[in-house]
This record gives C-alpha cells, sequence and structure tokens, in this order.
C-alpha cells in the first residue's frame, strides 16, 4: 500500500505559523506533524509514501533527507499550490492504483495516534476515515452514511442518514475505485474546478462508487486550521502519545 501525503498548501488562517514554513513542519513536543505521520505509516506497515509538495517544498525535503526511511519517500511538486487542494490530488492521481491494495491519501495537517491509522490501513475497500461524534457545522467535511456505505461527502449534507460524521481527512482508495476517480478527475479541472477542494471529484464517485468508513469517534486528533487548533493539539497531545506508548 502506498500514502499520498498532500503538504502543498500555504495555511493562510495559521499564519503567522505557516509564514515561512509549511503546516506539516509545525513542531508540538519537539516532533514535526511530518515526522508523526511517517511514523505512523512505517508503524501501520505503509512504507511507500508520495509528498506533494508547493509553500516551502525544499524544508519539506530537507526534513525527509533527515529520516533513515528518506529512500521510500518520493516527491511530486504542485505548481499551482495557491489554486485549489483539487490540484494537489490532481498532481498525484496517478499514483492512487500503483498497488494492488489501492493508496491512502491523506491531508497532513492532522494530529491523531497511530491506532487510528491502524483502523484505516486493515479496513477493507475504499474507506473514509469518520468521527461519527461530530456535529454538523458547516465549517469540517460531514459524510453521509446509508446502508452501510458512504454516499455523500460534504461540508453540509443534511438530516435523513443512518449515520453521518466529520472526515479526518483521510481516505483509503480500494485499486478498483481508482478509474472512476481518475474520470471526474479530468471532468473537474476541465469545468475549470481549479479553486475547488478536491473533495469535489469525491461528491461524484460516489454517486456511483459508495465507499465503505472507518469509525473514531473514540480517538483523539484535530484538523491543524486555525490558532485555536494548535492549543487543542497541544492539549491533546499528552493522550495521543500515551496511545501510541501502547501501539
Amino acid at each position: 500500500m502506498k500514502a499520498i501525503l498532500l503538504a502543498a498548501g500555504v495555511g493562510r488562517r495559521l499564519r503567522p505559523y505557516t509564514e515561512d514554513r509549511p503546516k506539516c513542519l509545525l513542531p508540538l513536543n519537539g516532533k514535526t506533524l511530518l515526522d508523526r505521520h511517517l511514523d505512523a505509516l512505517a508503524a501501520c506497515g505503509v512504507h511507500d509514501v508520495i509528498i506533494v509538495l508547493g509553500h516551502c517544498g525544499a524544508q519539506i525535503r530537507a526534513a525527509v533527507a533527515q529520516r533513515p526511511d528518506a529512500a521510500r519517500v518520493q516527491f511530486l511538486e504542485n505548481t499551482r499550490y495557491t489554486d485549489g487542494a483539487i490540484l494537489s490530488f490532481n498532481t498525484a492521481i496517478d499514483h492512487i492504483d500503483d498497488h494492488a491494495d489501492g493508496a491512502i491519501l491523506m491531508d497532513a495537517d492532522v494530529l491523531y495516534p497511530k491506532e487510528l491509522m491502524r483502523r484505516l490501513v486493515q479496513s477493507p475497500g475504499t474507506s473514509f476515515v469518520v468521527d461519527e461524534t461530530s456535529l454538523e457545522t458547516g465549517e469540517e467535511m460531514t459524510v453521509g452514511i446509508k446502508d452501510g456505505k458512504v454516499r455523500a461527502i460534504d461540508r453540509f449534507v443534511g438530516p435523513g442518514w443512518d449515520l453521518k460524521g466529520e472526515t479526518v481527512g483521510f481516505t483509503k482508495f480500494a485499486a478498483e475505485d481508482a478509474p472512476v476517480l481518475k474520470k471526474h478527475m479530468v471532468d473537474c479541472i476541465a469545468e475549470g474546478l481549479i479553486k475547488s477542494e478536491y473533495e469535489v471529484v469525491m461528491i461524484r464517485a460516489l454517486a456511483t462508487n459508495p465507499g465503505g468508513y472507518t469509525l473514531v469517534g473514540d480517538l483523539p486528533w484535530t484538523e491543524i486550521d486555525f490558532d485555536s487548533d494548535v492549543e487543542n493539539a497541544k492539549a491533546m497531545l499528552a493522550e495521543v502519545e500515551a496511545l501510541d506508548a501502547k501501539f
């Protein structure tokens, strides 16, 4: 299995933290999010990683070069990283089916324990990581689940679902679902949706290829977009690291 880490974004909402560094190089207790991602993936048997670079990409290259597993990391450049995240996904989409068991698409700005990654890696087929305890406010990406399958993803999916919850920003795609994703990516780019979030591709794909899900509402995690998220991450770090120590 391969992981694709989207780390190209500027992180405007997190300035000044991101003025001169990418979000994934934010240190938490002396360890960056990037190192935490690579350590979690390796612990779960995922050793081949693609990192999509943009803002301060040279810093990420340098940080990876210091690691003993640097040779297993491949870099791709999104030269239009100031546009929508869909272009970062598009940069790496041809690698979704490099492996027979698919690939994990990951946002790079998430703190989580290794147990979360283990659950995703071991889940069958295409699987969205879902926090079923979260509330739908319109800020987070939410999935709607019906008849045991994820059938919608958006900022607001509304009522009428068997289950819904916030996505963590990680999705494991089965190799057989790659052609549908690629088709919709081509269509979205052709329609000029270059400033869109990459979930617009998933919205279309789910219409014909609903996905599975991995529940993680019992685990600590946070996406880091705002100053308050940095403080939240610091507050939950002890719990995350305690779980990792038992992994």
